[in-house]
């Protein structure tokens, strides 16, 4: 069943990670029994108490300093709430902040490693998507342009945007096995929809295909089209779950987000059919 999730909405979750996550092991002294001179938990106290005050540039700074110890200790748990803590401000501020974030996100993009660049994808696509959301307007008529500055989202045209935030999306999701392994224990912080939680979103690959549903379930990202269009018309989609996760689709526009769409409820179903997660399976 298809679940409209609000949309327009950055994605800041607070993401706590079980399993042993690639390229750090974690311990309860640090990473790989080093014990940390930084206390998370502390800096952590003060980032909510700016936040509750209002001071969103010192909670900024606070989220950051956060990401630096983190990276240092290549602790992924913390990286991962420190950038979600950071990008999530972009949001309340005006439009060069867009563009530094972005610009931001893609320098980190440059030296990060899997499952934070998964998380990076997803936020930089819906960076994307809330800035194009905010000022649609000016994009109507730009169908396309020659000149534009590629650090620059505000002089991008609406082919641009729409090809650029389908490909985020799709990176974010370029290693499903490993997403499928990284299990969900507990969300905090501030969760981008009530179904981003337990046993209906069992895994981080969960979280971000049904993100990236929710971006392809919108029609704007279908404005521009090509001549051949895809169409959800085939009565073999409703079948049983065996038949539908067996059938072969394909189309001669591969961007469809109708296309897309389909196929990655396939995958998700597909996983859910043989991993037992029964929740999961059914809310899909």
């Amino acid at each position: 069943m298809i679940r409209f999730i609000p949309k327009f909405v950055i994605f800041t979750v607070t993401i706590c990670l079980f399993t042993t996550l690639p390229g750090a092991k974690m311990s309860e002294s640090g990473i790989d029994g080093a014990v940390p001179q930084f206390d998370f938990d502390a800096h952590w106290s003060r980032y909510d108490s700016l936040q509750r005050e209002g001071l969103t540039q010192s909670a900024v700074k606070e989220a950051e300093l956060l990401y630096t110890n983190a990276k240092k200790l290549n602790n992924i748990q913390e990286m991962i709430r420190a950038l979600l803590a950071s990008f999530s401000q972009s949001s309340r501020k005006d439009e060069n902040s867009y563009v530094k974030a972005v610009n931001r996100i893609e320098s980190e993009l440059a030296t990060s490693k899997f499952p934070v660049t998964s998380v990076l994808h997803i936020i930089l696509a819906e960076h994307l998507y809330q800035f194009y959301s905010q000022n649609r307007y000016r994009f109507m008529n730009r169908s396309q342009t020659t000149n534009f500055d590629r650090q620059d989202i505000k002089t991008w045209d609406l082919n641009t945007y729409f090809e650029k935030t389908l490909s985020e999306y799709r990176k974010a999701l370029e290693n499903p096995d490993e997403l499928q392994k990284i299990k969900i224990s507990s969300l905090g912080g501030l969760i981008t929809s009530p179904n981003d939680f337990g046993d209906v979103r069992p895994t981080l690959y969960d979280i971000i295909a049904h993100r990236v549903i929710s971006y392809l379930s919108d029609e704007e990202p279908d404005l521009v089209q090509p001549s051949y269009k895809f169409e959800i018309d085939n009565p073999a989609f409703l079948g049983s779950v065996d038949h539908f996760t067996k059938l072969t689709i394909t189309s001669k526009d591969s961007l469809s987000t109708k296309f897309q769409t389909i196929k990655l409820y396939q995958d998700l179903i597909r996983f859910h059919s043989k991993n037992g997660f029964t929740e999961a399976l059914v809310d899909v």
